[in-house]
């Protein structure tokens, strides 16, 4: 098997995977940085962190039984077997070198749990 760095295994997922078509959203690609992502999703509640530039934080709507709202066999989670989490967001996006600084809170947000392996 072919060895390969980590920038041409991004390369690779970014343009031969499913991540290709979020990839084909970006304009130009400007910079690479290497940090830490993480992502958690417990009873509906989710946090995403990528290295100290992006955050968000969602909470579910919760039905009149107060259990987490979740859509099933939909394409709204790519991850089958996976419910996918009606949230309301806040997240917030610091990267003022490239011009992208900016916040929002009480955004609909639909979240799923995923797991990656290195």
């Amino acid at each position: 098997m072919a060895q390969f760095c980590r920038s041409e295994w991004l390369t690779i997922l970014l343009t031969f995977t499913p991540l290709a078509d979020v990839a084909s959203l970006v304009g130009e690609r400007v910079a690479v940085h290497y940090v830490p992502v993480e992502h958690r999703v417990e009873g509906g509640k989710g946090t995403l962190r990528v290295g100290e530039v992006v955050e968000a934080e969602m909470g579910p709507y919760i039905d009149a039984n107060g259990r987490p709202t979740t859509i099933h066999d939909t394409v709204f989670s790519t991850i089958p077997g996976s419910p996918a989490y009606l949230a309301r967001a806040q997240h917030r996006v610091h990267i003022p070198e490239y011009g992208m600084t900016w916040e929002f809170s009480g955004r609909n947000a639909i979240q799923v749990n995923f797991h990656f392996e290195a």
